[in-house]
């Protein structure tokens, strides 16, 4: 799996983290489509959060421009290529993850 982190988002992950590293797992999109009590597989995104996972044993590890990046297995089996970006919504922000396959 390929992992990108965009500049403004490197500034971002360096000046709040002091551990120098997000963490990447498999979310729920909100309001997904249920086949049998099953949510399908194009209804998981990836969610990426800063600092280190409280799960990181089950986790991957990779260092990507000096922040380290934990990503669950599933991550990697969903998505070819990952970019984290930082979204901005007038005074918040959050890092984003976007996959392509």
């Amino acid at each position: 799996m390929l992992i990108t982190i965009e500049e403004s988002a490197k500034e971002y992950i360096l000046r709040k983290s002091g551990e120098r590293a997000i963490s990447i797992s498999i979310a729920q999109r909100p309001g997904g489509i249920h086949n049998h009590g099953e949510v399908r597989v194009a209804n998981q995104i990836p969610a990426v959060h800063l600092g280190k996972t409280d799960k990181a044993v089950y986790y991957e590890q990779a260092e990507v421009d000096g922040i380290v990046v934990y990503y669950h297995p599933s991550v990697a089996e969903l998505v070819g290529k990952l970019t984290v970006s930082l979204e901005k919504l007038f005074f918040m922000k959050k890092l984003i993850a976007r996959a392509t396959v």
